[in-house]
Formats: C-alpha cells, sequence, structure tokens
C-alpha cells in the first residue's frame, strides 16, 4: 500500500479521488491557447431542446431555433458532422434549441408554446427565473472544438463540423486564432494521448477510468512542451492593434493581450 503525503486544505480544494495538483512542471496550458466555458444550461431540456417533430407539430418558425447538440452519446466521434446531427433526428433525438432572442414581436405559434412553459411552472424555477423574459436562451457562438465533459472514452475533445451549440454535456472550446489550421493543429495536439494523459490532473475521478472535468479546470490542462512544437501552437499573433507579435510565454501579459474570440463576446453577453 502507497501512503502519499499531501496538504489539507489541497486535497479538500483538489478532491482526494485525484492527484496532487501541482502543475509548476509545465511551461504550456490550454488557457494559452484557448478559451473554455460551459455549454448552454437551458433550464428545462423537455421544454427548450426539441426534436425535429416536435417543432414541426408545435410550428415553431426557423428563425427560433438553433441546432444543438445535448448528450455526449451524440456525439461518438472525434468529429461531429451534419450528417451525423441529421441521423440523431432520424432517432428522433432532440437537435433544435428553443432560441427566443432579440424577437419583439412574437408569432402565435410561439405564444401558444410559452403559455404551456408557463403552465409548467418553468418561470419559477431557480435558473430560469433569473432571466428576464423567462424564456431567454443563454448565448454562446458555435464553438469549433467540444469538450465530453464526463466520460471514459479516448476522444474527449470533439471538431464541430456541424456547427451546433453543446448544452452541459459539453464544454466550449474556442481557440484563440479562428483559421482552420491553427483549429486543426490544436484539437489534434488536444486528442494526443500524452495531453489527455494529464486530464487526470485536472479532473475528478468517478472509476471505471471516468473523469469529470469543470470549465475553469480545463482551462489549467497542461500541454506537454514536444506536443507544442508538433503541432505548431506557439505561432505569432496580431495584438489589438493589428502589429503582428512574436509568441509570448505564458503568463498574466500575454493572456492580457490574448485575441478576443467569439467565445468571450458571448461571455460578455451574459455577463459571466
Amino acid at each position: 500500500m502507497e501512503v502519499i503525503s499531501r496538504q489539507l486544505k489541497e486535497g479538500i480544494a483538489t478532491g482526494f479521488s485525484r492527484p496532487e495538483q501541482n502543475h509548476n512542471g509545465f511551461k504550456f496550458h490550454l488557457n494559452d491557447f484557448a478559451n473554455v466555458m460551459r455549454g448552454i444550461a437551458t433550464g428545462s431540456n423537455e421544454f427548450f431542446f426539441l426534436t425535429a417533430k416536435q417543432v414541426k407539430e408545435i410550428g415553431i418558425p426557423k428563425e427560433f431555433l438553433k441546432r444543438a447538440v445535448g448528450r455526449t452519446k451524440d456525439a461518438t466521434e472525434s468529429i461531429l458532422t451534419l450528417n451525423d446531427v441529421e441521423e440523431l433526428e432520424k432517432e428522433n433525438r432532440p437537435t433544435y434549441l428553443l432560441s427566443i432572442n432579440g424577437h419583439d414581436k412574437l408569432p402565435k405559434e410561439i405564444s401558444n408554446y410559452l403559455k404551456v412553459g408557463e403552465e409548467m411552472g418553468l418561470p419559477s424555477r431557480s435558473l430560469i427565473l433569473q432571466r428576464k423574459p423567462w424564456y431567454k436562451m443563454e448565448k454562446r457562438q458555435i464553438p469549433p472544438l467540444l469538450f465530453a465533459y464526463l466520460g471514459r472514452r479516448n476522444t474527449r475533445f470533439i471538431k464541430n463540423d456541424a456547427g451546433v451549440l453543446p448544452l452541459t454535456g459539453f464544454l466550449c472550446v474556442y481557440p484563440i486564432y479562428d483559421d482552420k489550421e491553427y483549429i486543426d493543429n490544436l484539437w489534434q495536439a488536444l486528442n494526443h494521448p500524452d495531453t489527455l494523459e494529464n486530464l487526470k490532473l485536472v479532473g475528478k475521478s468517478y472509476g471505471s477510468g471516468a473523469i469529470k472535468v469543470e470549465p475553469g479546470n480545463l482551462n489549467k490542462l497542461p500541454i506537454p512542451e514536444h506536443i507544442v512544437s508538433q503541432f505548431n501552437l506557439k505561432r505569432p499573433y496580431r495584438n489589438a492593434d493589428g502589429q503582428l507579435e512574436i509568441f509570448r510565454e505564458p503568463g498574466a501579459e500575454y493572456k492580457k493581450a490574448k485575441k478576443k474570440t467569439a467565445g468571450n463576446k458571448s461571455i460578455a453577453a451574459n455577463g459571466a
């Protein structure tokens, strides 16, 4: 039996099922190359997350809908495509998120459906109660990469070629650059076994190999230096004035100067 000595405060904060959190030996972390935030919390998936059949029956216009994915079981491969989403639709899985934002006048079909939500008592639910109006949906820009929030799978980082919005079964990963080459490189770097091995340093083990990683902890995921080099993640970037600069080493100054991504804009919009 191995006896490990660790500080009580660190053990409580980290969780005794996880290794001691000491990232001082790692030069790079995910937040040097991307921003992470949780997926959309609807407050009631049964009401806001709909199947194609429900959309048709209710008569919801397309402008009030966004394609979405809810369960990690619905995205089992390393790339999620539109064909995958269409297959889910054929299986009568929910793939449409009701998003009523920025619409002054609502059609009769929407108004009638909202009355159903009121009869269900949705406006008084804790999460929904904070919204004005109660049916206003959280905003997210489409993330190029998804992370399976909880799982024992080998592929945790998923390339979002389908362009869907994720619910809380996933975390949104917004690379600091939005060009295809950088997104592909980061996706490959994150799915490299040497990077995935470090998930245990930032996640909580639930047995049978399942690891749960919160958004703040995923930001701290260590990425080995040889992986950063192999996939060319240390590349020049443009500052706020559009000037090309050399890559700055991780640190407060670099993080402040990062390019704002679509994900950042959505954070501001939500006051998160």
